[in-house]
This record gives C-alpha cells, structure tokens and sequence, in this order.
C-alpha cells in the first residue's frame, strides 16, 4: 500500500487540471501498464490519472504503485469491491478537471488523436460534451482475430435538436451507450448530482450516458477511431450476466426512463418514434443473448413476458421491426435453441479458421 503521507502530498500539488482520466481497475495486471502509457504519451501536463482498485487480488496494485511513483500525474486509491459503477463514481469524486474521461484498465487509446480532440475542445467552451470513434479488437487465446472500428453517425459540433433528430442513428452507431467513448464536461455533472447507478449491472453505461445527454445542448461528434476496446473470447457473458435479472422487462423500464425524459419537451413525432426503436432493438438484443444460457422452460417464460411488454406498449412499428418482434414471440422454444447452437458452432469455426497459419499468411 500507498503511505497515507505520500498521497496526501500528492494531492496538495497544485497545477491546472484540464482533464481527468479516470480508470476502475479489478485484476488487470496484463494491461494497465499500457493503458496508462498511452494516455502519459500524449506528454499533457494538465491531465491527471485516477486509478481506482476495485478489491483486485493479483498483482494490479503493485502496478499501480508502480505507475504512482513513476508519473506525478497518477492518483492511486484502493476500494473494497464494490464493483465498476462505485468504483468510477469514487473517481468522479476525486477527479478535478474540467473534463472527465472514462477509460477502462484492459482498452487503450490513440494517443495522437486523443491529444488532437483535447486542444481543439479547450478552444469551444461552449461544448459540453464530445464523442469519438472506436474499434472493438476482438482476441481469442491472446490473439486479435478481428478489428471493428465504428464512428458516431453524426459529425463536428451539434445542437440539441440536430442530435435529438438522429438519436436511432447514434445509438446504431454505438454512440449512446458506451462511457468510455465520451469526454464530458464536469460541471455537467456536479450541478445536477449525475453518477453511475449502483444498483445497475448491466447497461448501466447508457442509462449514464442519457443522463448527461439530458443536460447537454452542444455536443461535439468526432470521426477519429480514438478508443480500443479489448473484447476477450467469452460468448456467453452477456447472457451470464441477464440471468441476474430475473425480469428484462424491469430492466426495459430502467433503461427507457432516461430516454423519456430526454424526450420529455420534444413534439417532433419523428423524433419520438426514434426512442421505440431503440427500446425494441435493445430488448430483442437481450433476448437473443439470454436464451443463447437458457433452458428451454426459461426461453418460453422470456417470449411470454416480452409479448406482453410489447403488447402493452401498443406500438405501431415498421416491417423492419415488425419481423424481429414475430421471430421472438411466435419461434418455438426449440427453433431458437437450434439456431444458438448452428451460432455458436459457426462463430468457433470462423474463429479458429482466422487464427489459423494458413489465413494469417493469406493476409
């Protein structure tokens, strides 16, 4: 551990902070070296790091003290764990900057590009948040197999109602959900008491992001791909982890709320027909990775609650959404179980097949 004394000392130093990155940390011993090396690149001096130990148990923390005596810019602090939201909402309170950036232990960023987004948003003040490109690595035993970069469907600075006009858009892009493709500006959240829900395990990220977004009338949409996300082989995770919630239909509502209170002051009819796509895709999202873990009593139970989700809502939908919803109400259990298996034996072989010697030296 850290001397009491020692960090003290560190957090007295005063300096101008522009930026603060802050990193929740649970067992990454492998990459918070180079995470944190990519950020010191960018040779800033108005950043700082906040590292933040969620009870890790390997050698994580001897990194990180490792990080803290090398670099005055690094903030170290331990936690028992409590999990990400608790540990990210801990960096909130300790961050000083006027902007906060979420990074997380295992993902890096492109530090050139970065640095580039950083200068040009201290010259607009007027914005309030700024959102980036990224690439989802996907690696299978410590190889990267596959690289998928995305970019917000929007570009250059926004004002409310030309961000709110292509909300499906930016949620398709994968703009919406993620923290850590965002640099927001602090106020933002210190005046209207905005922090991660701790009771939330599962796209707590989003229902964040809404949040901020809520409060913001300028936002800033960059094309670079700035952020890397590490996507280790685990099939089944997601699905894992929605078997911690019993109802997706509780968690349909915890999600929605948020969006209907962006949408709370908007008439454009269009505009509010963007929101029921998006809780549509997102539910049909979750259903397809639960039952991908489910039995077969399980699935039935999982139709039946979204049918009457959906039948409740009373939707008019398009022949798009109209098709995904009848494939989910009207499969038999048993068609959807086949169709997981012909999926996950597809995605092995596909991925043993670009890992292999031959497809390697074809590229």
């Amino acid at each position: 551990m850290i001397p009491t004394e020692q960090l003290k000392k560190r957090q007295r130093q005063s300096r101008m902070v522009n930026f603060s990155f802050i990193i929740p940390l649970f067992n990454c011993e492998d990459y918070i070296q180079h995470c944190v090396e990519q950020i010191v690149r960018m040779k800033r001096l108005d950043i700082e790091i906040i590292l933040i130990n969620d009870g890790s148990f390997d050698n994580t923390e001897m990194n990180c003290i490792e990080l803290f005596n090398s670099n005055e810019q690094v903030q170290y602090f331990f936690q028992e764990n409590q999990g990400v939201s608790v540990a990210r909402n801990n960096g909130l309170e300790k961050a000083a900057g006027e902007y906060v950036i979420f990074i997380d232990s295992d993902d890096s960023i492109d530090s050139e590009k970065m640095n580039r987004l950083l200068d040009m948003i201290l010259t607009k003040t007027e914005i309030e948040l700024a959102v980036f490109g990224m690439e989802f690595d996907y690696y299978y035993h410590g190889k990267c197999y596959y690289r998928e970069a995305i970019s917000p469907a929007l570009t250059g600075e926004t004002d409310r109602n030309q961000w709110l006009a292509s909300l499906f858009q930016l949620y398709r892009s994968n703009s919406l959900s993620p923290s850590w493709n965002k640099i927001i500006k602090r106020s933002i959240l210190v005046e209207n008491n905005i922090r991660y829900r701790e009771d939330m395990f599962f796209y707590e990220d989003l229902e964040f992001s809404l949040q901020v977004m809520k409060e913001c009338e300028k936002i800033y949409f960059c094309q670079d791909v700035i952020y890397f996300y590490r996507q280790v082989e685990d099939e089944g995770n997601a699905g894992r982890r929605l078997l911690k919630i019993p109802h997706l239909s509780e968690l349909a509502n915890q999600v929605e709320r948020p969006f209907l209170n962006i949408l709370s002051t908007v008439d454009d009819k269009e505009v509010l027909e963007q929101e029921k796509n998006i809780m549509l895709e997102l539910y049909l999202t979750w259903i397809k990775e639960k039952t991908a873990v489910c039995s077969y009593s399980d699935i039935k139970k999982i139709q039946q609650e979204f049918k009457e989700w959906y039948l409740l809502k009373g939707w008019t939908i398009d022949d798009e959404h109209k098709t995904m919803v009848k494939k989910y109400i009207e499969s038999h259990p048993l068609s959807i179980m086949k169709h997981h298996l012909y999926s996950k034996v597809r995605h092995s072989i596909a991925i043993k097949v670009k890992n292999s010697k031959i497809y390697q030296r074809k590229r």
